[in-house]
């Protein structure tokens, strides 16, 4: 059996420093804003999350702060990538999160302070084999493999060594998911609509998404989705040189170019993303633009969208007004209010 002995959390959401003690069954309670979600949300960052990038999972949203997350593992039959780092049976794993900075992960290990019981890993066969004869009293270790050697020793040190100090291993993602055990966050509130949906958090979602996802990884299948997703970028490619003509004129800028990217997930929808070149800068993604960038590709979306419409629909266009508010509502100034004829 595998379970969460003890979990650490400073500087996420809620919480600026917690260290709570699981057993089989615990339950959380406290008044409304203390931090029992964090707790759950903390865990679900820990096992899927390589990284934070929004200021809302930091504590105070100060994302000078460095995250923290600590789980110590109690595991009955360990594997064998796992037993290298376990100190009496457990397994103690640190995640540290920089705003939008890859995590350091690390094993925070006790090593015995004998240097002998060291990187076992590291030793060879015969520097093995001669602790094993020397622990156990036995001078015929000649038949026993690497691996079973290293295992004998480690099991005579879980009962035997009590001498330790805290050692810290750096791991790489690959690491620790070979190491890490497997965690299913499962939500619990009884919500029929929330639940049935297709999503991350939904139990539908959670029940289903594998499934699905296992199918629609077949080569055939993602043969016909690149093919779909060259069709659709070509379907916009009208309505992305008039976007281009609008942000021109509105910029007065004729070397503004819009780019764009369409991607298919038949788990999510269509993922469309803008870019924009001009004479400063190419290959800037639009989120990374200014506020008036932005401002000035939503204004353009707004003049576009009713000759789309009316083009769709067979109806005569007359004239569209775009109205103060909106103008207020994208900082534009005054005079960008026109009629669209």
């Amino acid at each position: 059996m595998i379970r969460i002995e003890t979990l650490k959390i400073e500087n996420y959401r809620a919480l600026q420093s917690l260290r709570v003690t699981l057993h089989p069954m615990t339950t959380i309670i406290g008044e409304n804003d203390v931090g029992k979600s964090s707790c759950m949300f903390a865990l679900r960052t820990f096992f899927e999350a390589n990284k934070i990038d929004r200021k809302t999972d930091i504590f105070m949203g100060d994302d000078t702060l460095p995250v923290l997350i600590e789980l110590s593992f109690c595991l009955d039959h360990p594997n064998e990538s796992q037993k290298p780092y376990l100190t009496q049976g457990r397994l103690t794993l640190r995640a540290r999160y920089e705003f939008d900075s890859p995590r350091l992960i690390e094993v925070i290990s006790q090593q015995p302070k004998e240097s002998r019981f060291r990187d076992l890993d590291s030793k060879n066969l015969s520097d093995l084999r001669s602790i094993w004869n020397d622990v156990s009293g036995s001078k015929d270790s000649s038949k026993l493999a690497k691996d079973d050697v290293k295992s004998k020793i480690r099991d005579w040190m879980t009962q035997n060594v009590h001498d330790f100090q805290e050692s810290r291993i750096e791991l790489s993602e690959r690491e620790f998911n070979k190491i890490v055990p497997d965690f299913v966050l499962v939500p619990v509130t009884r919500d029929f609509d929330l639940h049935t949906k297709m999503t991350e958090t939904s139990l539908f979602g959670k029940l289903f998404k594998p499934l699905f996802r296992g199918t629609l990884s077949e080569t055939s299948i993602q043969t016909a989705l690149t093919n779909i997703c060259t069709l659709l970028r070509k379907s916009v490619g009208a309505t992305v040189s008039s976007l281009e003509e609008l942000m021109r004129e509105q910029m007065n800028n004729p070397s503004v170019s819009l780019t764009h990217a369409v991607d298919l997930d038949l788990m999510k929808g269509v993922d469309f993303e803008f870019g924009m070149d001009d004479e400063r800068a190419r290959n800037i993604p639009m989120s990374n633009r200014g506020a008036g960038v932005h401002n000035n590709l939503i204004l353009a979306m707004f003049r576009s969208h009713p000759k789309i419409h009316v083009r769709g629909s067979g109806m005569s266009f007359a004239s569209v007004t775009l109205i103060g508010g909106m103008t207020r509502a994208l900082n534009l100034p005054v005079p960008q209010i026109r009629f669209l004829g």
